[in-house]
């Protein structure tokens, strides 16, 4: 329990609530302080009760049926049980409840023709059991769904209908589904007993993989995924967890269909639910508004983060902070935690991870991508990479574009400044009259005439160079032009400039 002499004021919950900005508490202290304060929780109840976000993103985590001690023990991080580690009591307990009974001392109990001989593991929608089958003595794993699940008929058959979709889905990376049945009305599935381990226990065992390992393993996934969508099956739930490393190959298998969905010209989810583990989640399941195919392939770029950095982005954040950031498209950026990959490999996380589900590859669209990828691995960088990962080749072009457009701008503005001067007056020189002709000298002696007086000579004048003032018209169309000017340049001063210097910066190499 926390001191409750040291909660914040409610003021504060709900500027943390809006996310205004003007928090002056550490995020992660409030939420440390909130799981344990059953007071603030009733405050940020009370305040949440009308916010459509929390609202929704409340009832999509009650659907899930886990606590949150389950998120919190590993849940909101897709760190199930480990197969090798000892079961729970309480779950074993559970399952023998479904049981029938057995002359076998090793086994826990019967499920129809099979013996259970222990529990594997256990997440958010299903348990998964260690078996032998009695007609064909081989071990088996069987699947059957959580017990919260067992008095529902309409999930049930819900899950059953998924599960036997799922099984049309052959293919080598694709875990096999021996049989779909029910026992005791609880339906369950068989599939093949694969020793190993799961790409989650492999980054927790080992850290951050390999750039060639990791993009094996992702070839592979995307393939499987491509496989299921064209039988029409998103699976929902992709995430390190469900990727079993077969021992002795290298070979990876997608498993655990337990929450896939068919999919329909309807949403794959009803509105204000989600399915899957929440940091592995899309925008779009994190928004409750469904998920298609290309919420598995927002999944998988995840997955990739997260076999390149070791762990999940945002790990270590509470369930709510992590759903709100994927649904408002606030992901950390992946150069910021491994700067020594290559520019594509970014540019890959990017195209997986775009806030819109149509600017994500398809699944099939990505095994290619990935395959070109792992041949300019191989080959030391002389094949080429997909053209859509290609961000060094377009550089050079794309500067001397925008380096074109930024001096030519400059050289019209220039150019019209220089039309006019300062004072907007207009200069030229007057007209003069035409000078006598030279070809006769002139008779410089006074004609007189009888009793006149001589007439005086007047001295020529050069011409002058004079400046007038400009007539109404001209001075008025001259103001307008400068004016059109001025916000021209202002425009360009303000807008043009920074947007082309920011575009320059973003395409120059980050220092080493």
């Amino acid at each position: 329990m926390v001191d409750q002499a040291n909660c914040p004021d409610e003021s504060t919950w709900r500027d943390w609530l809006t996310g205004s900005g003007n928090v002056a508490v550490d995020e992660q202290d409030l939420l440390n302080h909130l799981d344990g304060c059953d007071l603030c929780q009733s405050v940020v109840a009370r305040l949440s009760a009308d916010d459509p976000f929390f609202c929704l993103s409340r009832d999509a985590l009650r659907s899930t049926g886990l606590t949150s001690h389950d998120w919190h023990d590993g849940g909101a991080e897709g760190l199930e049980q480990s197969p090798r580690e000892p079961s729970s009591p309480a779950i074993v307990s559970l399952v023998q409840t479904l049981l029938g009974p057995t002359d076998d001392e090793r086994s826990l109990g019967r499920l129809g023709r099979f013996e259970i001989l222990g529990v594997v593991g256990s997440g958010g929608m299903g348990i998964v059991l260690k078996a032998r089958s009695i007609d064909m003595d081989r071990v088996v794993a069987i699947k059957i769904p959580q017990p919260q699940y067992w008095q529902s008929p309409e999930t049930l058959l819900t899950l059953e209908r998924e599960a036997r979709s799922a099984a049309a889905v052959v293919h080598p990376n694709v875990i096999s589904i021996y049989h779909v049945d029910r026992y005791r009305d609880v339906p369950y599935l068989v599939m093949p007993y694969l020793a190993g381990q799961s790409l989650e226990q492999r980054i927790r065992d080992s850290g951050p993989m390999p750039l060639d390992e990791t993009l094996r393993i992702m070839r592979q996934v995307a393939s499987a995924l491509a496989a299921a969508h064209a039988c029409g099956v998103v699976h929902r739930d992709v995430k390190p967890a469900n990727i079993l490393l077969h021992a002795g190959t290298e070979r990876a298998v997608l498993s655990d269909f337990g929450l896939a969905k068919v999919q329909t010209d309807a949403t794959c989810t009803a509105t204000g639910t989600f399915a899957g583990t929440p940091i592995y989640l899309s925008p779009e399941q994190a928004s409750g508004c469904g998920a298609g195919p290309a919420g598995d392939i927002y999944s998988l770029g995840t997955v990739l983060w997260t076999m390149l950095v070791g762990q999940p982005p945002m790990s270590g954040l509470h369930t709510h902070a992590i759903v709100r950031r994927i649904a408002d498209a606030q992901l950390p950026v992946l150069s910021d935690h491994c700067r020594d990959l290559p520019d594509w490999v970014n540019r890959l996380i990017e195209k997986l991870h775009a806030t819109v589900p149509a600017d994500r590859p398809s699944a099939e669209q990505l095994t290619e991508w990935i395959e070109a990828c792992q041949r300019h691995l191989a080959e030391g960088g002389s094949a080429p990479i997909p053209e859509e990962l290609s961000v060094n080749d377009a550089k050079p072009k794309r500067i001397a574009a925008i380096a074109s457009i930024f001096l030519a701008t400059i050289l019209i503005a220039g150019a019209g400044w220089m039309m006019f001067d300062a004072s907007g007056g207009v200069s030229r020189i007057a007209p003069q009259p035409e000078a006598p002709s030279a070809a006769q000298p002139l008779d410089t002696t006074p004609i007189e005439a009888d009793g006149a007086e001589p007439l005086p000579s007047e001295p020529i004048t050069p011409p002058e160079l004079v400046t007038e003032a400009p007539s109404n018209s001209i001075a008025d169309e001259t103001d307008i032009y400068l004016e059109q000017l001025q916000a021209e340049l202002d425009q360009l001063n303000q807008t043009t400039l920074p947007r082309l210097e920011s575009e320059l910066h973003s395409l120059l190499p980050d220092p080493p």
